[in-house]
């Protein structure tokens, strides 16, 4: 995976946000069944010791700031007695604990109370009574070691332990903040994994590097306020549209502009679409680049040549009860099966009835002748060819094209796939003019905004140049 700007991120994580919101979920929930169900309730109860010592002088009935640093040395020293073999063996003898030494030793907790000569022993158990017990009990026992032990009486209980009536474990609310935080970083890390082993086309430059091809075309998601859906039933359509028009038609501006400059010194005529597979929009981008060459005041053909799936006279609304199937067989004229479409200088052909043979249809020499006539009609013939795999209509029919657009759908194909395509399309000799990256979500495109409207259009680029530099006087103003 590429190097990542802030664009790319915030786009990854919106298209997997799910993943994110179900790994929260499912870890924040784990961890709350977890807690409740499974994990047993732990009751502490603490006994408070205070260290001093003694001043030997009877006359003088003060405390020394000696003794008081003793007795804080002191404290450190009884910490390790009071967890040390010795007392813990008579605390276990005297509640006759069915437990080990070690096993009670892990249950004990001694800590000083910051700079001062308190010791609180804590214990922490599963029944609350027995933590009491341990406590006031192993109190008891230290004080009485510490007799015998250093000949002192220098110890004394402050407050003894009490039964405790709130578990402090487990707590549940904080074990699912975790675990919401962990989801969170597990959900991240496994959708930047995803992409890091997503091996489809995607940017500009993955075309230019794996495919070898110049990028002539860069098409938006038609749906912009919904996530890109990968999925069969995503229906072609023209990009009339209020809230695609202004985006989506510049794109095809564009494209038709680059297509003008990739072949200025031939005369393109017959331009072929076509693409790896299924569903990466070559019908919608053949269709909607058919009607930007019309506006542009040139006399276009489109013809539907995917005669195994047509879908042409589905994106116009038009029958498809005859079509370039009557025309290659002799049954019909050219001129009977044109229809019109609604836009000006745009005229269209549909694929008509499904034949048994379309790799012979399309590779015939009355395709070839039915072409030329129609080459010196229209100043544009626009194929929507098959895709090239697995079927070999285009490969067939590229021999009578002047030239061939390469389109590849967003994230839809592995770059093998592609690349394999493409090569099938160089060995039988055709002329591709470059790729379109199709259906491209628009937070992702560089230059969203009044600056990708303006770029790449022609004949009013102009007027939207103008008009943005209007807009922007106005806002500082």
């Amino acid at each position: 995976m590429e190097e990542l700007d802030i664009r790319d991120i915030i786009h990854i994580i919106r298209k997997h946000f799910w993943i994110i919101v179900l790994t929260i979920l499912l870890f924040a929930s784990a961890s709350g069944i977890i807690s409740v169900f499974f994990l047993d309730d732990v009751y502490a109860s603490s006994t408070t010791l205070i260290v001093s010592k003694q001043n030997q002088n009877s006359n003088v009935n003060e405390i020394q700031l000696s003794d008081v640093n003793l007795s804080r040395n002191l404290v450190d020293t009884y910490s390790v007695i009071i967890k040390s073999n010795r007392v813990l063996e008579n605390v276990v003898s005297d509640l006759g604990l069915n437990i080990s030494v070690n096993e009670l030793k892990s249950k004990i907790n001694v800590s000083a109370e910051g700079n001062t000569e308190i010791l609180r022993i804590t214990v922490e158990d599963l029944i609350p009574e027995q933590a009491r017990d341990i406590a006031d009990s192993t109190a008891e026992v230290f004080i009485s070691e510490v007799n015998k032990l250093l000949n002192m009486e220098n110890v004394q209980v402050i407050d003894t332990a009490r039964v405790s009536q709130i578990p402090i474990r487990p707590t549940t609310v904080r074990n699912c903040i975790i675990a919401a935080f962990l989801g969170l970083m597990v959900g991240l890390g496994i959708i930047f994994l995803i992409e890091y082993l997503d091996n489809t086309i995607k940017t500009q430059e993955d075309a230019e590097e794996f495919l070898k091809l110049p990028v002539i075309g860069r098409i938006p998601n038609f749906d912009t306020k919904k996530s890109k859906k990968k999925s069969a039933d995503r229906s072609p359509r023209l990009a009339t549209g209020a809230a695609t028009r202004a985006p989506v038609t510049e794109a095809y501006k564009t494209l038709r502009t680059n297509i003008q400059f990739s072949n200025v010194d031939n005369n393109l005529k017959v331009l072929m679409v076509t693409s790896t597979s299924k569903d990466e929009g070559k019908s919608s981008t053949a269709a909607n680049l058919a009607v930007s060459i019309a506006q542009s005041n040139k006399k276009v053909l489109l013809i539907d040549c995917d005669l195994r799936s047509s879908i042409v006279h589905r994106i116009f609304h038009l029958l498809n009860e005859k079509g370039l199937t009557n025309i290659l067989v002799g049954e019909a004229e050219p001129s009977s099966i044109v229809n019109s479409g609604g836009i000006s200088n745009l005229h269209i052909i549909s694929a008509g009835p499904k034949p048994p043979n379309p790799s012979e249809l399309l590779g015939s020499t009355r395709m070839q002748a039915f072409l030329q006539q129609a080459a010196e009609i229209y100043d544009m013939i626009i194929l929507d060819a098959p895709p090239i795999m697995p079927v070999s209509d285009a490969l067939v029919l590229s021999k009578y094209t002047d030239g061939v657009v390469y389109v590849v759908g967003y994230g839809d194909i592995a770059r093998e796939m592609v690349i394999r395509a493409k090569t099938d399309l160089e060995k039988v000799g055709a002329k591709i003019l470059g790729s379109v990256i199709n259906d491209i979500p628009l937070d992702t495109l560089v230059g969203y905004g009044s600056y990708y409207y303006y770029y790449g259009s022609d004949s009013d680029g102009k007027g939207k140049k103008s008009r943005n530099k209007k807009r922007r006087a106005q806002h500082s103003a």
